[in-house]
């Protein structure tokens, strides 16, 4: 059983340049099955244009739980973070990692936060080329099987700088990245060059 509420003024879904969304979702599990979990998600944005809409100021963030109502929340249930969503990082390269495999376990609890500059200053507008600079924060952790991962409750919170550019083709957008982690762990995995076609994140 799931429930959203929220509200959307920004002018494109897609590539908004101004204002704001704010949601709120819920899914509660347990209605004729065995697995037993409410997870809650919130999710804002707003975005502020300048110089004729040439320059945009974008400002995101979400926030995250899962709580297993007395049961224990299954690594598939929970909530990874890496890759679009704090940039400088690999694909779930951020939080708890299995000390055997090294791979990424999942948290209980997330949260993310970008702040961004957009803009076609300086571009040719015919490319439908724009650049951006950004900055992403954030962090992924608990684990209701703490035995055998790494720093299962670290709350650390992760953050990058980053450049990249933006290309509106006739295949479809086309977003180029390349961001430095400045907050990290040990355990966590980087990438510095991420590319991605379709929608904006």
């Amino acid at each position: 059983v799931s429930y959203t509420v929220g509200k959307d003024t920004r002018d494109s879904r897609f590539d908004p340049t101004e204002g704001s969304f704010t949601e709120v979702a819920g899914t509660f599990s347990g209605i004729g099955g065995d697995v037993e979990f409410f997870r809650s998600n919130l999710r804002a944005a707003y975005y502020k244009p300048f110089l004729f809409k040439s320059v945009v100021l974008g400002l995101r963030g979400r926030a995250g739980n899962i709580n297993g109502l007395g049961d224990k929340v299954t690594q598939s249930e929970r909530f990874f973070i890496g890759g679009q969503s704090v940039r400088g990082f690999d694909s779930n390269g951020i939080g708890p990692r299995d000390t055997g495999s090294s791979a990424a376990t999942g948290g209980n609890n997330i949260y993310s936060g970008t702040l961004e500059v957009v803009s076609d200053v300086g571009m040719s507008k015919d490319a439908g080329l724009r650049w951006t600079v950004f900055s992403d924060v954030g962090s992924v952790w608990g684990t209701d099987f703490p035995s055998g991962v790494t720093n299962p409750d670290d709350q650390a919170m992760r953050s990058s700088v980053g450049v990249g550019f933006l290309w509106n083709t006739v295949i479809g957008p086309l977003s180029f990245y390349w961001a430095t982690p400045v907050q990290k762990e040990n355990h966590d995995s980087t990438k510095t060059f991420q590319f991605s076609i379709g929608t904006r994140r």
